[in-house]
């Protein structure tokens, strides 16, 4: 600080990372090659947080088509042995797939069952 009223100010800028491969743990109901083709994030493409984001809700639909509406999905960002290359994990856990049974109206008097 040369002047009496200055302020250093330090940015530190982190790249996003490239994605090294594209892996699913827990996908026993859908095939993972099924699920790799409805994401957009391809290996050595470099990814965002929000582009991850994107694909997990996009895995998240496709379990929803399926009938399975407990499907819960995390990821993990895996270091590989280059500084900038990222492994990432779509950690899976698909669920009971979700069935009607039976419906029933109450207060129908116009309608036979």
């Amino acid at each position: 600080n040369t002047f009496e009223n200055s302020l250093d100010l330090k940015i530190i800028v982190e790249e996003s990372p490239i994605i090294n491969s594209i892996s699913f743990q827990g996908c026993d109901k859908i095939k993972e090659n099924n699920l790799k083709e409805k994401i957009d994030i391809k290996s050595m493409q470099r990814t965002s947080l929000s582009d991850i984001y994107r694909a997990k809700n996009t895995i998240i639909s496709t379990y929803l088509d399926k009938d399975f509406h407990n499907v819960n999905i995390k990821y993990e960002l895996i270091s590989s042995n280059d500084e900038h290359l990222k492994d990432l994990l779509f950690i899976i856990e698909e669920g009971n797939k979700v069935k009607i049974k039976e419906i029933q109206f109450n207060g129908n008097n116009s309608f036979k069952k």
